[in-house]
């Protein structure tokens, strides 16, 4: 997305609201998830089952809404990925509809669920499909993080909106620091708390119904979790169930964001220590995501001795990433460089790869 990239995080002085100042532009960021989202099958459309952790979560969410309003006619998605989660509500009789800018999560949803999807940006669809078709329920699950303009964006699906939001998204409160600055992924352009999201939410019209955080400590996701469920409906609706109008943060934004700004660089201070200790060997790096990124412009790393960058993603195969092409591990091909392995998330899965193929000479940083 850029050859160099210095992410700079804000925070409201008014309002506590968290946000990166300097986003990469819309058309680069759309050309991200059009291109390099996560497919649900190869480029052979040999489909796989979705991950298990995503099913839970589709779950959760599914019983999270069911239970709090009950019966639902229709539900719009904005990120709809495969179309599996759409397919638990078309089960029970919903009508559905989403927007999905990967056209292989369209092809997708297609073949395996037949729902059919809008191929595209939101933007997009308001140019050539927006209409004044109403939804009982509009569901966006970590997606308002990666909106440039939340508050117009909230607008604009309130259009067609009858009655009912749905909201997931990352949250500060109660963060653990898990990967040093995980949150703070380039894709995302806002930094949520309860707080700030109802004062949006508010803002735009809408009262909570009901909230909810999920730890979610089974999952190796440190930019997605904790994350924050929550259900909302038009102010000039009336609801059975919802909660006060007006709540009191135990902490303000600002104390949650410098909380975790701390943790991460202490933690931080043991990947440094592991960095540092390596010498004058070669090194080959596995993993050229925003994690790798930070690396190289906050440590020691870019000074090393690196031969090559490995990545899984066959997408990215020829790619260049800091001078040198990016390839898949080939155990054929290995010259016995130490090979660091550069991700939180992926950690085990490569280190098992690694280990059968009789690979000892790697570092782990987590």
């Amino acid at each position: 997305m850029a050859k160099d990239y210095e992410q700079k995080i804000n925070i409201c002085p008014k309002c506590g609201f968290i946000y990166t100042l300097n986003p990469f532009n819309e058309e680069l960021l759309a050309n991200r998830y059009k291109n390099l989202s996560k497919f649900e099958f190869d480029s052979s459309y040999e489909f796989v089952e979705e991950d298990e952790s995503y099913k839970k979560r589709c779950f959760r969410q599914y019983n999270f809404i069911k239970n709090t309003i009950g019966n639902i006619n229709s539900i719009f998605e904005v990120g709809s990925a495969s179309g599996y989660n759409l397919s638990l509500y078309k089960k029970s009789g919903i009508n559905v509809f989403g927007i999905e800018p990967s056209k292989n999560n369209v092809i997708s949803s297609q073949k395996k669920y037949g729902i059919e999807l809008f191929n595209g940006m939101f933007s997009e669809y308001k140019k050539k499909l927006f209409c004044k078709d109403r939804y009982e329920l509009i569901f966006l699950s970590h997606v308002l993080e990666h909106i440039i303009n939340p508050f117009e964006f909230i607008s604009e699906l309130t259009e067609i909106n009858s009655r009912y939001m749905f909201i997931e998204v990352p949250t500060l409160d109660y963060k653990f620091c898990d990967e040093p600055f995980g949150m703070f992924a380039e894709e995302h352009v806002n930094y949520f708390t309860l707080n700030s999201i109802r004062k949006l939410m508010k803002k735009a019209g809408y009262d909570i119904i009901d909230a909810s955080i999920h730890f979610c400590l089974d999952a190796d996701i440190p930019a997605g979790y904790p994350c924050i469920s929550t259900l909302w409906g038009k102010s000039n609706l009336h609801y059975k169930y919802s909660l006060t109008s007006e709540m009191s943060p135990v902490s303000t934004s600002r104390e949650l964001l410098m909380k975790y700004i701390e943790k991460s660089i202490e933690k931080d201070k043991q990947v440094n220590k592991i960095i540092d200790g390596i010498k004058n060997e070669m090194v080959a790096i596995w993993g050229t995501g925003h994690h790798t990124s930070r690396l190289l412009g906050m440590t020691n790393l870019k000074n090393k001795n690196i031969t090559c960058f490995y990545d899984s993603d066959s997408r990215k195969k020829g790619f260049e990433y800091f001078g040198k092409k990016i390839k898949p591990f080939e155990p054929i091909e290995y010259n016995n460089e130490k090979i660091i392995i550069s991700t939180f998330v992926a950690q085990k899965a490569i280190e098992k790869i690694l280990v059968e193929n009789g690979v000892e000479n790697y570092i782990k940083l987590y």
